[in-house]
């Protein structure tokens, strides 16, 4: 039998292993780093936080609620200016989830190409 594959259990296997190592950990102070990393951080939170909300059984419209939060985490972030190669691999991360759903056209995908463009220097 096979198992039926859910947002819950797609969450559950995340993050992606490879690509965690290069992101700002959730205990790093606040302070630090570009306003990116820090709505990156947030983000981060939100999902666990959304997460913990599933795993608890908790009924739908407090999931709803934590997923209209976190999705609005999702565009503060992607309209923050890139200020370094991290501040992009973040925006990608917390967008797709970790490489889960892909960049939308409407919104990333010429956003991001362009952020990376002017962060590698135009190549």
């Amino acid at each position: 039998m096979t198992q039926r594959v859910t947002r819950r259990t797609l969450l559950i296997s995340l993050p992606a292993a490879g690509m965690t190592a290069a992101l700002p950990a959730p205990g790093r102070a606040q302070g630090l780093g570009t306003p990116a990393q820090r709505l990156f951080l947030e983000w981060r939170a939100a999902i666990a936080q959304e997460q913990a909300a599933y795993d608890a059984g908790e009924c739908d419209e407090v999931c709803a609620q934590l997923l209209k939060g976190r999705t609005a985490l999702e565009d503060r972030l992607m309209d923050t200016p890139s200020q370094t190669p991290r501040d992009l691999l973040c925006k990608i991360a917390a967008y797709t989830n970790f490489g889960l759903f892909a960049l939308p056209e409407t919104i990333g995908q010429t956003q991001i190409w362009n952020e990376a463009r002017a962060l590698i220097g135009g190549a």
